[in-house]
């Protein structure tokens, strides 16, 4: 498995022609003093929770009821956005077109956008329109992450400028309005698209304007006519760029002028979160995690159904191109597609091992069609941007399952190769941000490949059936899954020529929970027998091994008997005795 390379969604430009790619020294967001993971992973675990909020929606309310300025109660957004701290004041996109409601009554126009500012980590996220003259004005729409990895999305609604009034929380106040669920879901999660396209928000391909003719026109009148009025002139504008807070072109491509991929990588890493904790509901999921992460570690190939799923991402690719005014036929649609279509499809059978572990835990059960933050029902684009490289799609699932798999098996405590084989840098942090840490995949798939295939339990059969096993009943000394103690009938006698003491049977069996493939096919012993022969070293090896009292790994070592038992059953297998 190629090592993972983590860059940002700079090297990912694709922007006026076909994806650029800048030099890797360049663009490499380690600094020297932090590292480089994709070189040698630093010796620590990082940070790799959301921070802690800094602003809630606690916080918010107080606000909202007494204006530290005044004393009285916010009657409107401009009076509000002054007052919200200044991550929010920095961190803003606009939407010249809106999935939302507010689309449809007219609400959301390029000269009047839809505003959207988020924390730094994207731990909240609060949307607004801009058109006094339509319905919704002075209304706000929050969206919060929860630290039990679920979303609260709530509705405030201000009384205006000069009316006295004071903010309506709901009935019942500050719950979550049933007409949120028609977009959000019915387990709430924010909805941005995947990265580098964005239909309806400025800075919509690759974040940035000049690229687009009418999109450049709109927001250049915008920013003359707007910038320094209402709202918009509480926001921290950037300097450095013609159309901030977005890139003014290709030589000007930074995160600091990213505002929509950086919301996006935000998401993301909250909304793994989420998937974790939709995938733990599944009753299946504590049976299945091993072989989960092993399959997600390319440890072993899961029977996937790549074409359907394929033709799943072009269709919603041709849906995202279409809505961006981008060309789906011909040369210019080669040429879109190569440029801003969806980097799913790029990234070898990725999405279709996270359709297969979706499908394993029960799509239903996990509430599937809601896993992707582009709110198209059953999406599979999960895209962020944070990383290149063959798993910069699966890495969120390898990542949290992977994690979790480490922190309830013993053996990854006390086991020095299990222990050693999760390393997280610190990645985006680095650069400031508080998500992209970076988990070297490589890493983990080299030291725990052989354990996790040892002993993962795989479906079909009772693993991924309506009456999958408890977790208990994949541990091992169960019977019927790779990789449990087996007994000796798990070997057959009949591939065996000559014959070997039962006991010796027995023996061969106890070795198999983590020597099932090559070099050493415990579970098979006319491979083994081949093995033994083209390599006369490997009984030296397994004499010096079980010398050190380390063998089996997970069970009560061999004594010197059984050692002597051992060697002499693989020399007698050896010489077909």
């Amino acid at each position: 498995m190629p090592g993972k390379t983590l860059v940002t969604f700079l090297l990912l430009s694709l922007v006026f022609a076909v994806a650029a790619r800048a030099d890797d020294e360049a663009l490499n967001p380690f600094p020297k003093d932090c590292g480089d993971p994709t070189v040698k992973p630093p010796p620590q675990v990082g940070n790799d929770q959301p921070n802690p909020a800094t602003f809630t929606y606690k916080d918010l309310c107080k606000v909202l009821d007494k204006n530290p300025k005044t004393g009285k109660p916010v009657e409107s957004i401009e009076e509000l956005v002054p007052n919200l701290p200044a991550e929010f004041r920095k961190n803003f996109t606009f939407m010249s077109k809106s999935e939302s409601p507010h689309q449809a009554n007219g609400a959301v126009s390029p000269q009047n956008p839809r505003t959207i500012m988020f924390s730094d980590d994207a731990r909240m996220v609060i949307a607004f329109t801009t058109d006094p003259k339509k319905p919704g004005f002075n209304t706000l729409e929050i969206t919060e992450y929860q630290d039990d990895g679920s979303f609260k999305v709530r509705k405030v609604e201000l009384p205006g400028a000069g009316s006295g009034g004071k903010p309506d929380y709901g009935k019942p106040p500050h719950q979550e309005p049933k007409s949120c669920a028609a977009c959000h879901g019915k387990d709430a999660r924010p909805i941005w698209e995947s990265f580098n396209l964005w239909p309806g928000a400025y800075g919509a391909q690759a974040d940035q304007i000049g690229g687009d003719e009418v999109e450049t026109k709109n927001y250049e009148e915008f920013l003359k006519t707007k910038k320094n009025t209402g709202v918009f002139k509480y926001l921290d504008w950037p300097s450095g760029t013609k159309y901030p807070p977005y890139s003014d072109g290709p030589d000007n491509h930074t995160l600091a002028f990213g505002p929509n991929a950086r919301l996006g990588m935000a998401l993301t890493a909250l909304n793994r979160k989420r998937l974790m904790r939709l995938m733990k509901k599944s009753p299946k999921y504590e049976g299945l995690k091993k072989y989960l992460a092993s399959v997600l570690l390319r440890c072993e190939t899961p029977p996937i159904d790549e074409k359907s799923v394929d033709a799943q991402l072009k269709k919603e690719q041709n849906e995202k191109l279409k809505k961006a005014g981008l060309s789906t036929t011909g040369t210019q649609g080669d040429l879109d597609a190569s440029r801003f279509g969806l980097l799913e499809l790029t990234k070898d059978d990725s999405v279709a091992v996270i359709k297969y572990v979706q499908d394993l835990l029960g799509p239903d059960e996990v509430d599937a069609k809601e896993w992707s933050l582009s709110g198209r029902p059953g999406s599979l684009t999960f895209f962020d941007g944070v990383y290149d490289g063959e798993d910069a799609i699966r890495y969120d699932f390898i990542y949290e399952i992977y994690k979790d798999v480490r922190a309830t098996d013993p053996n990854f405590k006390t086991d020095d190769h299990l222990r050693d084989s999760f390393l997280v840098g610190p990645g985006l942090r680095c650069k400031g941000l508080p998500y992209g840490e970076h988990m070297n995949t490589q890493l983990a798939h080299d030291q725990s490949c052989d354990y996790l295939k040892g002993k993962a339990c795989r479906p079909p059969a009772t693993c991924a059936s309506a009456s999958a096993p408890t977790a208990k009943s994949c541990n091992p000394g169960s019977s019927g899954y790779p990789g449990s103690q087996p007994s000796i009938d798990k070997i057959d006698p009949a591939q065996i020529t000559g014959k070997l003491p039962k006991d010796g049977l027995a023996l061969l069996g106890r070795c198999t929970d983590c020597h099932s493939a090559p070099p050493l096919n415990f579970d098979n012993p006319k491979t083994l027998r081949a093995q033994l022969q083209a390599n006369p070293a490997l009984l030296g090896k397994i004499r010096a091994q079980l010398d050190s009292k380390k063998m089996p790994q997970n069970g009560t070592p061999f004594t010197k008997a059984e050692s002597d038992l051992l060697l002499k059953s693989l020399t007698d297998l050896k010489n077909g005795k």
